[in-house]
């Protein structure tokens, strides 16, 4: 069990951490089959496992240029049907109750993120949103984080995600917790990869479930 402290600033990645990130997909893609009406006749299982394959979907689906730009639009504007794991559910939930402050740092667009995060109910849960089209900067860049750098001081700071390129090389540096989540079954980006030391998170966790609260 990791016992973290009252009061913390925990950090969030948002995608494959706090949800499945394949589940969003697979509302994208239901949404652009009914909303250009094409969901008689192409399968969304289908188009899901080509996308894991790395096949090009709207090939699949026979879009010209102008389809293809509309469908991605569907895709990152709407609304998505995703929901918390219960583990990083609940977590979030005692982690409010003991007075933690919590923040998403999360790269991605900003209203494709900001609708993730509306659908999975945490507005008014998070303090500090840092999504890198809003701030400008990506995750491995310290600028990235310069919003809650005067939160972190004089308080504990956990850094929790699943991507071993983008989430802990800046927090590891600032001298923060650092946590892997380690990959459910079914995360998009692997975490076998070859990288310096630096950018590997300091801890390894299977679950939230892992993480308790108290001095």
């Amino acid at each position: 069990m990791v016992r973290l402290q009252p009061g913390s600033l925990i950090i969030l990645d948002l995608d494959d951490t706090l949800y499945s990130e394949r589940e969003f997909q697979r509302s994208g893609f239901r949404a652009i089959l009914e909303t250009l009406d094409v969901h008689h006749t192409v399968l969304l299982d289908d188009l899901l496992a080509l996308n894991i394959q790395g096949d090009d979907v709207f090939e699949h689906l026979n879009f010209d240029d102008h389809l293809r730009q509309v469908a991605l639009s569907i895709y990152r504007q709407h609304i998505p049907s995703i929901t918390l794991y219960p583990d990083a559910e609940l977590f979030i939930n005692q982690a409010l109750s003991v007075g933690c402050v919590l923040t998403i740092a999360t790269e991605g667009r900003s209203i494709s993120q900001r609708n993730k995060i509306a659908a999975l109910g945490l507005d008014g849960k998070i303090s500090h949103i840092l999504i890198s089209e809003e701030v400008g900067y990506r995750k491995v860049e310290p600028e990235f984080f310069a919003e809650i750098v005067p939160v972190a001081k004089n308080r504990p700071c956990v850094m929790v995600g699943d991507n071993p390129v983008k989430d802990f090389f800046v927090p590891n540096s600032f001298g923060w917790d650092t946590y892997l989540l380690m990959n459910r079954g079914n995360n998009v980006h692997s975490q076998d990869v070859i990288l310096d030391n630096t950018y590997f998170a300091r801890n390894v966790v299977h679950s939230f479930n892992e993480f308790s609260f108290g001095d």
